[in-house]
């Protein structure tokens, strides 16, 4: 991914995060409770395209609601809230929209 585009991406994350927290915090207390892995989930999908966004296509990811795509697909899984999970996920993520647009 170039810087141009890299920064766009961050920005529309930064747009994407923003938008969730403030729909998290119109919950209950006891709502946000039970939201946490959700929550976590979100932020750490998050901080890893931040920090490792350079390393992969703008258009290996979805074009809007990037973290809550990725979100849902990776609840799908069997992986786990680590860098090297998330790393692992988003790998085969890409592989396997590769290979149905090739279809």
């Amino acid at each position: 991914m170039t810087q141009l585009e890299y920064k766009m991406l961050a920005k529309q994350l930064d747009k994407e995060i923003k938008l969730y927290k403030e729909q998290m915090l119109k919950l209950t207390p006891e709502e946000i409770y039970e939201s946490f892995y959700q929550i976590h989930a979100h932020e750490s999908i998050y901080n890893f395209l931040i920090n490792d966004g350079l390393n992969y296509k703008r258009k290996d990811f979805a074009k809007e609601d990037i973290i809550e795509d990725l979100y849902y697909r990776f609840m799908k899984t069997e992986y786990d809230l680590t860098q090297d999970d998330l790393r692992e996920f988003i790998y085969y993520d890409i592989q396997d929209r590769r290979t149905n647009q090739e279809m």
